[in-house]
């Protein structure tokens, strides 16, 4: 099976493009459950867990907090 947290944060991106926030949630939820075993993989997570609270409705999506027009 798959072990790193940055391929669950990869395909997680791409089903965040196609618009199906659902699996988006499952794959990054999915990466942080993973150990973490090299900067890399923190790297991953912690992109996971700013990309699950964007989503999830808990904070202003980054390019809004920046001053950015978002659609």
């Amino acid at each position: 099976g798959i072990s790193a947290p940055s391929t669950y944060v990869e395909r997680a991106r791409c089903h965040e493009h196609k618009g199906n926030k659902e699996l988006a949630e499952a794959d990054y939820q999915k990466a942080l459950d993973l150990p973490a075993e090299d900067e890399y993989a923190q790297a991953a997570q912690t992109q996971a867990r700013q990309r699950l609270t964007e989503l999830r409705g808990q904070a202003k999506p980054a390019a809004a907090a920046n001053g950015v027009r978002t659609q």
